[in-house]
């Protein structure tokens, strides 16, 4: 593939805490000065481009970045937030392969009072590196590697919808809305609840909770960012 540009960050795009990955890691790649040598290149002439080999790899079914890059240089460290996650690559079945984490130095606390919610802090952001995030509903899978969620056929997702509302009220635009076989939404307590009802999900639910008529595992429905994480 000839492109502009090596993508070789791992991490929110234009944020200080992002991380090169090495060469090692990647595979092999021909990056072209301009879209013109791009094109070129696609056609076989590749004299204005630079081509790299296919690194070792890394065995290892999953590998996480870990930052602590404050907002002074430019992360999105700011407030009360301690830290942020973000997925980098999926595989061929849209498990994450490769995620990030940064802390904000300036909140990380020595206190031993603090150590407990730092921790808590720590596996939230993990969890999100690992997949669990809104941006993983819709490209769940079955047990046989059928999407679960339609799939766009051109592009082999799901078609993002033009808003959706998130329980906070937030509007958002170009999300990918999981189908009810994975995903349902209604009301409940007088608030609204989104439940992820996959067979595993329920079955781990009703095993953990002792409540053989629980229908899912509802998602957290308050902004993290108040607490100080993403």
């Amino acid at each position: 593939v000839c492109a502009t540009s090596a993508a070789t960050a791992c991490g929110p795009v234009g944020d200080a805490s992002a991380v090169n990955v090495p060469d090692s890691m990647l595979n092999g790649q021909t990056v072209c000065a301009d879209s013109a040598s791009a094109s070129a290149c696609a056609g076989g002439d590749c004299s204005g481009c630079t081509s790299t080999a296919a690194g070792a790899g890394i065995a290892s079914d999953f590998i996480v970045f870990v930052t602590a890059v404050d907002a002074s240089a430019g992360s999105y460290c700011g407030g009360s937030t301690l830290a942020y996650a973000s997925i980098c690559q999926r595989d061929q079945f849209d498990r994450p392969v490769m995620g990030h984490v940064n802390f904000c130095p300036s909140q990380v606390s020595t206190a031993e009072a603090d150590f407990g919610e730092q921790l808590d802090t720590a596996v939230h952001e993990l969890l999100h590196a690992l997949g669990f995030d809104a941006t993983s509903w819709a490209l769940f899978r079955e047990a046989d590697g059928t999407p679960r969620t339609a799939r766009d056929s051109s592009t082999g997702l799901p078609t993002p919808t033009a808003s959706y509302t998130c329980p906070d009220g937030a509007v958002v635009s170009n999300a990918y809305v999981p189908d009810a076989n994975t995903l349902i939404v209604g009301t409940q307590r007088g608030v609204a609840v989104h439940k992820l009802v996959t067979p595993r999900v329920v079955s781990v639910a009703r095993d953990l909770l002792g409540c053989d008529s629980i229908d899912g595992a509802e998602l957290e429905n308050q902004p993290t960012t108040a607490g100080g994480r993403y």
